[in-house]
């Protein structure tokens, strides 16, 4: 795939669709290119750099981020976006949406301040925004380069990722997201597969085929250290869960974790079944569980390096979870998904 954007005046891409290359443009250029081709009109126009209607499930982004927030204890939440960008402005209400069903509200700054010159000066409005946010606050932001700037402005004042702010990405740009310490949680839109089906789309179109638009399930939160933190108010059990997220894939069991806690052994496992729903067995393995699951999708590693690298013993013993807590091996979820979602973008090869 050759990338062309001059200026982002609209061509994003060239790319060999079949025998015959094609251009997958933005909006801005669409109505031209009709003109001059003489292409029938998208159904339900144009998102995400796509001629055919082909784009990630913005909304369902936004309600899968709220709910990710929300389950690992977070009740003050903000939101950093582009005022001028649809797609921002549907994130924000799905957002927005799930968080206010919950009783809670978002502290939303819909600015181009940051993006265009980012300033944090108290007279801005992404400043005094900044400003007003008070300790415990999840913060998610429509850009990965944004939720960069905002985690270290933060940290130069002072503040703790994520013990005091958890900050949320979009996009999941590796040399983003791994750039900074800590590394930075974000959301994997599934860009790649979107490449993939709009360019089908695209072929079909220049060969006078009809083409439907289509929503693209993105493939969820990547989870780094940025929001690897559970929120809840007992000292003890939050000092266990948060061993838990920093070690669990080390070769860590139950005394290690209750050495962390502080408190009596009997205390601390009713306290933590009581907080978070589970047993510590429980989330230790439910933890690691999720990093697997990602490393499936993200990359294509062996079963025996993503179990080394997600704090099961070897392949053998995550098949046995997989088979307990999914019904079906890690190769037939990892098949499962990729059939219904075609393949995750940023993987390690």
């Amino acid at each position: 795939m050759r990338h062309w954007n001059p200026g982002q005046k609209g061509v994003v891409s060239i790319v060999p669709v079949g025998l015959s290359p094609g251009l997958v443009i933005t909006p801005a250029v669409f109505k031209k290119s009709v003109r001059t081709r003489k292409l029938p009109p998208s159904p339900n126009g144009l998102l995400a750099s796509t001629l055919s209607g082909v784009r990630t499930d913005l909304a369902e982004i936004g309600r899968t981020v709220a709910r990710h927030l929300l389950d690992i204890g977070y009740r003050q939440f903000a939101f950093s976006g582009n005022p001028g960008s649809k797609a921002h402005v549907l994130l924000l209400a799905a957002f927005k949406q799930i968080i206010e069903e919950a009783g809670a509200t978002v502290n939303v700054c819909m600015s181009k301040e940051v993006e265009q010159y980012g300033t944090f000066g108290k007279r801005s409005r992404f400043g005094r925004w900044l400003q007003s946010l008070k300790p415990s606050v999840a913060i998610f932001c429509t850009f990965d380069h944004i939720a960069r700037l905002i985690a270290n402005e933060l940290m130069r004042r002072g503040w703790r990722i994520p013990e005091d702010a958890a900050v949320l990405g979009t996009g999941n740009e590796d040399v983003v997201c791994e750039a900074m310490e800590p590394t930075l949680s974000s959301v994997d839109l599934n860009s790649e597969e979107v490449g993939y089906r709009a360019a089908a789309a695209l072929d079909a179109l220049l060969n006078r085929r009809k083409a439907t638009s289509e929503l693209v399930p993105a493939v969820g939160v990547v989870t780094r250290r940025s929001t690897d933190i559970r929120i809840v108010p007992d000292v003890a059990v939050a000092a266990v869960l948060a061993a838990i997220h920093r070690d669990f894939r080390k070769p860590v069991g139950l005394p290690e974790l209750l050495a962390e806690a502080g408190a009596s052994r009997r205390t601390v496992l009713r306290r933590f079944v009581a907080m978070v729903g589970r047993t510590i067995h429980q989330e230790l393995t439910r933890r690691r569980l999720d990093e697997a699951k990602s490393l499936l999708l993200r990359t294509t590693w062996s079963l025996n390096a993503i179990a080394e690298q997600s704090g099961f013993r070897d392949d053998k013993h995550l098949c046995r979870v997989f088979a307990l807590k999914v019904e079906m091996s890690p190769s037939q979820w990892r098949a499962k998904y990729k059939r219904e979602h075609g393949p995750a973008p940023n993987g390690h090869r």
